[in-house]
């Protein structure tokens, strides 16, 4: 008889990373064929600037869950509660409770962590030092990379499980890379400052004035900035020609401006595991980005990327540069950072390592 599993997580919409890969999860063949899944959506947030915020909704929201997730322990009685917590603002302490009541009812509880957070709220303030170190004991956690578990070192003792994120392989990365006459930079992400799209126009304005021939797509969907706001901002820095605004894409059309494009960029602030760098990977894109979260370990510098420190301009600048002037560097390193993906990042590999981690702490119970 299979062991049961409850599932606890947000899942889409709003559209977000973790929200996607914990549907991947939800969906996969391999994992609902080792398992009995049951799947309960922490959905409260209506959009992606609504979540971690607080509201009255939301409160109310959450009394009613409380009673749905107690009937799912006494209806489904799962061996294991798989859990996706949330580590920040009005999601963390909600999230606080759902742990109480798993633990109450000694349930086995194991975190998947998509994000990091812990060490700095713990160094500011003691309060959540405590909560931290109550919502971490005696539980299991995953943890998408060595170097997201030195986030969580301050309140968590054990040896967390390391779980690379994997996507799904697409028919279309397979196909030979367009070759463009003027370099393609992508950028895709929402607009938001965190994602480092101030320092990216800064940097193609002063790749403009180096006279260098590229043309660069931003996609992704309005965040601290609309489309028409950042429209006026590359006119205002005169790379407008240079420049251009794409708004979100989805499905295939998505993949299409991956397989037109010849580098990636995403000069992030702050970033746990983006599966963005992955599809850049997965369809040969050299990787320009920085040196936040688990980015270093999927990025090898200079081998299948170049990594840049945080809000650094002329780093930026430099770096793509670095790429527009050397086809072949675009290629070799594009070339190394597929093959990584295929050996690594992929969804199948992903699901196998959840079904091991899932079979080995159950075997614990």
């Amino acid at each position: 008889m299979k062991k049961r599993v409850l599932f606890v997580a947000p899942f889409p919409p709003p559209v977000h990373g973790a929200a996607l890969r914990n549907q991947s999860v939800a969906d996969s063949r391999i994992i609902n064929e080792a398992f009995e899944m049951r799947i309960f959506h922490a959905n409260q947030a209506s959009d992606v600037h609504d979540i971690g915020k607080f509201s009255w909704k939301k409160v109310i929201r959450t009394f009613t869950d409380v009673f749905k997730l107690i009937n799912d322990l006494i209806s489904f009685k799962p061996h294991l509660v798989y859990f996706n917590i949330s580590l920040f603002g009005f999601a963390l302490y909600r999230d606080a409770i759902y742990a109480f009541i798993f633990k109450v009812f000694r349930k086995k509880l194991l975190y998947h962590l998509r994000t990091q957070g812990v060490r700095e709220q713990t160094e500011k303030n003691s309060f959540k030092k405590s909560l931290f170190s109550y919502l971490f004991h005696n539980v299991e956690v995953i943890c998408l990379s060595q170097a997201l578990f030195q986030d969580i070192a301050p309140v968590y003792k054990a040896v967390p499980y390391i779980i690379n994120n994997g996507i799904a392989i697409e028919k279309i990365s397979i196909k030979a890379p367009v070759i463009n006459a003027s370099p393609q930079i992508l950028f895709l992400s929402n607009f938001s400052i965190k994602k480092g799209i101030n320092e990216l126009f800064l940097a193609l304005q002063l790749l403009k004035h180096e006279k260098l021939n590229f043309h660069a797509i931003i996609v992704g969907k309005p965040f601290d900035y609309t489309e028409e706001e950042l429209r006026a901002k590359a006119k205002l820095l005169e790379i407008d020609a240079m420049v251009d605004i794409k708004g979100p894409l989805y499905g295939e059309k998505k993949l299409e401006i991956f397989s037109s494009s010849d580098i990636f960029v995403l000069p992030t602030y702050f970033e746990a595991f983006p599966g963005v760098v992955l599809e850049a990977m997965q369809f040969g894109l050299p990787v320009v980005s920085t040196k936040e979260g688990a980015i270093p370990e999927i990025v090898d510098d200079k081998i299948t990327g170049i990594l840049t420190e945080t809000q650094n301009v002329k780093n930026l600048a430099e770096a793509l540069a670095t790429l527009i002037k050397d086809e072949k560097l675009r290629a070799a390193m594009g070339e190394k950072g597929k093959k990584k993906f295929f050996e690594n990042y992929t969804l199948e590999a992903f699901e196998k390592n959840m079904v091991q981690v899932f079979s080995k702490v159950l075997d614990d119970e």
